[in-house]
């Protein structure tokens, strides 16, 4: 009998000498075949992919907004007839400047590890958004940033060295810088300093003109908490910026300024009321305003006419509600020696107003203003007569913040009409953009692997 190795090997010889031709040719069509689907597999796979990297690649452009376009150089400036809330993944600046800004915006701007504030500016000539790249910024501070009333400079606090231990929670601050929204230059002021300073503001007075004011932190990281958090309050100084370095005032310390408008300044602090005088203190005109408020007052130009918003409520004990209706009121006569008293009156039809901006003449005011209780979060800038209260809309949907009031807007652009702009872009954050082109590569892997495993034969 013979083994089932002896049968294989005749089956075998017997194959060698008479092979069998068509079964050879259904092996290489087989083979071919099994090739050729191998070959569309990858390649749908890879088609695919391509296509789903080039559909993340051109949302993400076309979310990101691109390259600013320069406007024209006779291009018209002035305030966008909408302002939106800029997205945090707006881009920067960088290497090109915006030109003259409209508004600045405080607002959260986010990178792959951090997430921080920033300061956004849109463009009064193209109604572009941007990050503004400024160098060292303290970013808790650029809330109190402050934009010249021509809007090309915005001027900032800035972080530093200090001659003794830092007190790190506050930056350190240690200087102010003055950006200039249309060369992109900066220029600096380094502030002497054991362990920082604490920022009590940055007013322009006019275009060239800034009102600076700090107080020096009795101690740093190294001493005793009540140090860190206690301040020796300094004069305020002035800077003619490109012109001369800042220099103290005759102001007098421990002094808030309330509003700076050409060679005049509003004062309240150490005295009882408010002071209306000028840099060298030359003439002074006291009053006192009876009623609760709930921002500062602003002053007119000609220094005759104040507004503010009111702080009275209808509920016992509770003062300085906002918004509220505005209030205006005429200084009493120059000489008089005795702190005088304002007599305000209401402007009709300007309930729900959120801060007086600025005054554009005797008798109209711009107010950051809701359309009534239920667009509070909406409110509008408008420009209203506070005899009559009639007003006109400067721009619409403005996204209320805190921070986003008097020292945001370039006031000369007030007289200007407005400018038509579109929605800023709203980029996709990165992270997810790269998560989803990685998750199409991984995937497209996958398929291609499964394929060419299982592809039938």
């Amino acid at each position: 009998m013979s083994t089932l190795h002896e049968r294989l090997a005749e089956l075998a010889e017997v194959s060698e000498q008479h092979p069998d031709p068509g079964t050879a040719q259904a092996a290489v069509a087989r083979g071919r075949a099994y090739r050729r689907r191998r070959r569309v597999g990858t390649v749908a796979t890879l088609v695919a992919s391509a296509a789903a990297l080039a559909a993340i690649l051109g949302v993400t452009l076309s979310r990101s907004g691109g390259e600013v376009e320069p406007a024209p150089a006779d291009a018209p400036t002035g305030l966008p007839a909408e302002l939106y809330e800029p997205s945090p993944w707006l881009p920067g600046t960088g290497d090109t400047p915006l030109g003259v800004l409209a508004a600045i915006l405080p607002a959260e701007r986010k990178t792959w590890t951090t997430t921080d504030t920033g300061l956004v500016g849109v463009s009064a000539t193209t109604g572009a958004y941007r990050f503004l790249d400024l160098p060292d910024p303290v970013p808790h501070e650029l809330h109190g940033a402050a934009i010249s009333p021509d809007g090309r400079r915005v001027a900032y606090w800035t972080t530093g060295d200090t001659r003794l231990s830092p007190d790190s929670d506050s930056g350190p601050v240690a200087g102010v810088a003055v950006y200039d929204s249309a060369t992109g230059d900066v220029q600096r002021h380094q502030i002497e300093t054991d362990h920082g300073v604490m920022p009590d503001g940055l007013i322009w007075s006019d275009r060239e003109t800034l009102w600076l004011g700090y107080g020096q932190y009795v101690g740093g990281d190294a001493d005793p908490e009540m140090d860190q958090s206690t301040s020796m309050q300094g004069p305020w100084l002035t800077w003619r910026v490109g012109h001369d370095a800042p220099t103290p005032s005759a102001l007098p310390p421990g002094s808030r300024i309330e509003d700076a408008i050409d060679d005049r300044v509003l004062l309240s602090g150490r005295l009882a009321g408010y002071v209306v005088t000028d840099a060298a203190q030359s003439t002074r005109r006291v009053f006192t305003i009876g009623d609760d408020l709930s921002v500062s007052p602003v002053l007119d130009a000609s220094g005759v006419h104040v507004a503010v918003v009111s702080g009275r409520s209808d509920e016992p004990g509770v003062s300085g509600s906002n918004p509220n209706s505005v209030l205006v009121g005429r200084l009493p006569s120059r000489g008089q020696g005795k702190v005088g008293r304002l007599t305000m009156r209401e402007v009709p039809d300007s309930e729900n107003t959120f801060d007086v901006v600025t005054w554009t003449d005797d008798r109209h005011v711009v107010l950051v203003q809701a359309a009534d209780a239920s667009s509070w979060h909406s409110p509008r800038l408008v420009v209203v007569d506070v005899r009559t209260g009639e007003k006109q809309v400067l721009t619409s949907s403005v996204e209320r913040r805190a921070n986003f009031l008097s020292d945001h807007y370039a006031t000369d652009l007030f007289d200007h009409p407005t400018i038509t702009a579109p929605e800023p872009p709203h980029p996709w954050d990165p992270r997810v953009s790269t998560g989803l082109a990685a998750g199409v590569l991984l995937a497209g892997a996958l398929v291609l692997t499964i394929w060419r495993r299982r592809a039938p034969a």
